[in-house]
């Protein structure tokens, strides 16, 4: 486990200031909480409404098993309201 937790810190280390995607799934302690590209645990600060959002988070903090992030914009703004286009047919009758 202690060979684990140092290599998952090393490679977490390498997202230190970058800017990753992050699906948000759910609040917890009062930071948003998701997940990166690659499966990584990232906690988000931000008073926005973001559960079910894509978006982009710049890494301030890594640790082995998750890492933080501020905010940086919604790179995939959805409606609230998912409608189906209206089709019509014609039928012909014989």
């Amino acid at each position: 486990e202690a060979l684990q937790e140092e290599i998952s810190g090393e490679i977490n280390r390498g997202y230190l200031g970058e800017i990753v995607e992050v699906l948000v799934e759910d609040r917890h302690k009062g930071k948003w909480r998701g997940r990166n590209r690659q499966n990584k645990l990232v906690f988000i600060e931000s008073d926005l409404p973001l559960r079910g959002r894509l978006v982009e988070a710049q890494i301030t903090w890594t640790g082995p098993w998750s890492m933080q992030g501020r905010f940086v914009r919604d790179v995939s703004p959805l409606p609230d309201k998912v409608t189906a286009p209206r089709q019509t047919f014609t039928i012909a009758l014989r």
